[in-house]
This record gives structure tokens, C-alpha cells and sequence, in this order.
């Protein structure tokens, strides 16, 4: 159900209905969805299981900031400074989750940098 709105986030926003409720909750959704998704795929399986098996906090980070951003290459195709940002929010993303040892951080951060993005993707 996390990921239900993720052939939307890709096929963009030009098939939506010609409805104001419907659009605007969709792309609620699309941005709490994608970001909880996202986090608990990277963050909860990917980083734990790189430092379970014995990589270097760095390391982890790192490697797993690279996954997350090769998982966004199809959205931002040569926009190398957009991919850039999306690795900054990796690294970020990683080292508040591991720091805290929680996801929570990790989410607030995708959601508020999605909810960002969304709002200067619509307003653009």
C-alpha cells in the first residue's frame, strides 16, 4: 500500500482527473507515501543490513546514499544537481537515522523535503 501511488509519481501529474480534491489528495498521498516507502526501504533495510554485516558507519552511508540516489536517476535524468541534492538528502537522511537510531528523523526530512519540492514542482 506504501508504494501504491508510485506509477503516479512517475507518469507525472498530466493523467490526473480534472479535479481539484482528487488532485491535491493524490499528491498528499504521492508525498507521505513515497517518503515513509522510501525511508523504510533505505533506511530500515538497506542501511541496518550494511552496518548488520559489518560495514563502517561511513561506508554505509555512503553506499546506501548512492542506492537511494540510482533509485531517483529515472526522475531527475540528467539534472545532475537535482541527483546531487538527492544525495545530500541520503547522506542526511542516513546519518540522522543512524545517529538516532530511529527513522523518524529520516522521515520528517523526506516529507518535509518532498512536501517542498512538490510545492515548487506545482508552482512552477
Amino acid at each position: 500500500m506504501l508504494l501504491g501511488f508510485y506509477d503516479l509519481s512517475v507518469i507525472g501529474v498530466g493523467s490526473f482527473q480534472v479535479n481539484a480534491v482528487f488532485t491535491v489528495t493524490a499528491l498528499v498521498f504521492v508525498v507521505i507515501q513515497k517518503s515513509i516507502a522510501e525511508e523504510i526501504l533505505h533506511r530500515g533495510y538497506f542501511l541496518n543490513n550494511l552496518r548488520k554485516y559489518g560495514f563502517h558507519p561511513i561506508a554505509a552511508i555512503f553506499f546506501e546514499s548512492l542506492i537511494f540516489t540510482a533509485g531517483h536517476i529515472p526522475g531527475y535524468y540528467n539534472n545532475w544537481l537535482a541527483l546531487f541534492g538527492v544525495f545530500s538528502l541520503g547522506v542526511s537522511a542516513s546519518y540522522f537515522s543512524w545517529k538516532s537510531n530511529s527513522l523518524i528523523p529520516a522521515i520528517v526530512l523526506h516529507l518535509t523535503a518532498n512536501l517542498f519540492g512538490t510545492i515548487w514542482w506545482l508552482t512552477t
